[in-house]
């Protein structure tokens, strides 16, 4: 997946630290020598996904990296994770349904209003008067 995903989610702050978190993290070896998260950060991991205070893509984007979270990535993930959810939690914003499940609202920037067409003034017509 790419590195330049450009999560846009309310806190913006901790969206921005959510991306660059994931797209840093270490790639795996398998090999014995990579340090692959906890049962325990894998679990709290898992609650927060299932909390529907993400954002469609936010919630499928941490769900497939996280198989590739190390110790110290899936502890930024779930202090970031803990941070965004707690923040839309205190907004009073319910999630809604899409894409099936519950997730954040989706608020989309306003797209600028094209501008009116201006009008040429009309040619006088010389011989009808």
């Amino acid at each position: 997946m790419s590195a330049a995903i450009h999560l846009l989610g309310e806190p913006q702050e901790a969206t921005a630290a959510l991306e660059a978190a994931i797209a840093n993290c270490p790639k795996p070896t398998h090999f014995g020598e990579y340090d692959f998260s906890t049962h325990a950060q894998r679990d709290q991991l898992s609650k927060l996904l299932a909390s529907h205070y993400l954002l469609p893509f936010e919630f499928k984007w941490v769900n497939w990296m996280r198989i590739n979270f190390d110790v110290a990535t899936a502890d930024k993930v779930l202090q970031l994770l803990e941070r965004i959810i707690s923040y839309r939690e205190a907004t009073g914003i319910q999630p809604v349904y899409r894409e099936r499940g519950y997730y954040w609202p989706v608020r989309p920037q306003p797209a600028p209003s094209p501008a009116k067409p201006t009008r040429q003034p009309r040619k006088s017509r010389s011989g009808h008067d």
